[in-house]
Parts: C-alpha cells; structure tokens; sequence
C-alpha cells in the first residue's frame, strides 16, 4: 500500500492520538461525518451503503485558498478506497475539482498503530496535476506545504475528535 512517490508533489506527517486505535480508526472512517469535525471539510457523502470498506466511494468538498498560483477555490474529490486493512490502514484516491484548479490523481494513505502513548498516525498524500508539472524549486516547494499543512491541520483534528470521545 503506497501513495505515488514518482507524483509531481507529496507529503507525509504523524502526530500520536491519547486513544485506544479503534476509536482513532472509528472516527476517521466515519466519513459522513467528517463536516462536523473537521473545517477544512464542507460537505460530504458517502456514495456507497453499508460499512466502510475497500470498495467505499464518498465525495467531499474543500477550500482552497487564494495562492499565488491561483485564485480562492473550493475542490469537489470523489475519492474511492483502493485498499484497507480494518484498524491497520486505508488508502483512497481520486480527482479534485474546482474552477480554477485540478488535481488529476490524489492518492491519500492511512496507517494507524497501537503504541504504549496511545495510537500513532501516519498519513502520506500524492498529488497528480497537469498544473503542477510545471511547477519548480520554491513553487514546487510551496504548494507542497499547502499539502503538508493540510495534512497537519487533518491529523489534529482528528487528535482533537478522539480525544474528545474518551468514554
């Protein structure tokens, strides 16, 4: 299981979450409820039934923020599960699209262990554009901090939810 490490821009960061890994794992597969939790998330819904599996498909919107490569935007992903190990890992990927920018392919991957400080986090992102093919040095560099702080802010929101739910 593995993002695209040949793609134009990736990124990968960890944090460790104070709860037991089936709660982190719970709240992060309960994407239908993501918008509640997570502001960088405006909407979203699953386009499948039943439990969270590796043929799960959901389709969520979010803000893109004026850059200097591009005006303030607002991505539709359609992501699809590729793989899943239930309460180990996930990968999904699938297309952004807004009005002023495209990401062709993004791969996003999941790893969740068990640890004596509570459950670690791992997550890798991809991204796949025509856009970002031209891109280079500190262009390059910048829009793959936008991913990376994205992923941040992700990881501590999702801290921030399990937390939270400590029974």
């Amino acid at each position: 299981m593995s993002i695209d490490h040949a793609a134009t821009i990736t990124r990968a960061t960890d944090i460790v979450i104070d709860a037991p890994l089936e709660r982190v794992w719970d709240v992060h597969t309960d994407v239908e409820s993501w918008d509640e939790w997570q502001d960088a998330v405006l909407t979203v819904k699953r386009l499948d039934s039943g439990a969270f599996s590796s043929d799960s498909r959901f389709r969520w919107t979010t803000p893109v923020p004026k850059s200097q490569f591009a005006p303030a935007d607002k991505l539709t992903i359609t992501s699809s599960v590729k793989q899943m190990e239930p309460g180990t890992c996930v990968l999904w990927e699938g297309p952004g699209i807004g009005k002023a920018i495209t990401i062709d392919k993004g791969t996003h991957l999941w790893i969740f262990t068990e640890t004596d400080e509570g459950t670690h986090v791992h997550t890798e992102e991809s991204w796949d554009a025509k856009l970002l093919d031209s891109l280079k040095g500190p262009d390059r560099d910048a829009v793959a901090a936008m991913l990376g702080g994205g992923l941040d802010v992700w990881l501590q929101a999702l801290k921030t939810r399990a937390e939270a739910l400590k029974s």
